[in-house]
């Protein structure tokens, strides 16, 4: 894992309906995280994810994607979910996050998308698109699919897709579109 980065695709548009058992947010040695700080990209469901990961019992803030490196981490998150968005045009800072702090880092949609290419890799459109139930396989089980699995449906809500996988990471999950993902 590179940079504590995780890179996840349209798996998360909304948390799986399962109350996970310290299995979501992993330090990498294992501890729980206790307190996360879920970057706002303005997208639609920013703040579900806020409210997903508090009903979850972490500590959690909905912060804008405009505060530097040093203010981010004045606020002592153990880990970052970058939010999707409507577009790369309005990621803020997001791009120093994944560059510059070294925590365990959850990209949901756009999120996924920036950590991807922050990492030298591209985005372009999908082959199919649409708001669409989505199987997803459990391919390897790590700290973030804990409990998770083997097989989970959730939602897909567009047709983006990372291009290939960038280097240091490894395929988690897949879903039966190839644009979703989980990689690490």
């Amino acid at each position: 894992m590179r940079n504590g980065a995780i890179l996840t695709g349209r798996l998360g548009a909304c948390i799986p309906q399962k109350k996970l058992n310290n299995g979501l947010f992993l330090k990498s040695f294992g501890e729980p995280l206790t307190s996360i700080s879920v970057i706002n990209n303005y997208g639609q469901f920013a703040h579900l994810i806020h409210r997903a990961v508090r009903d979850l019992g972490v500590d959690c803030e909905l912060v804008k994607n405009t505060l530097d490196v040093d203010e981010l981490l004045r606020r002592d998150p153990d880990g970052l979910i970058l939010s999707g968005g409507p577009s790369m045009d309005r990621i803020g800072n997001c791009t120093l996050y994944v560059r510059e702090i070294n925590l365990p880092i959850l990209g949901i949609c756009l999120g996924h998308q920036l950590i991807a290419e922050t990492f030298d890799d591209t985005v372009s459109k999908g082959v199919s698109g649409g708001y669409a139930h989505v199987t997803v396989e459990i391919i390897e089980q790590d700290d973030i699919l804990t409990d998770i699995g083997p097989i989970i449906k959730t939602w897909a809500s567009h047709a983006d897709e990372v291009n290939r996988l960038p280097k240091d990471f490894t395929i988690l999950a897949r879903s039966d579109r190839k644009s979703t993902r989980l990689n690490s």
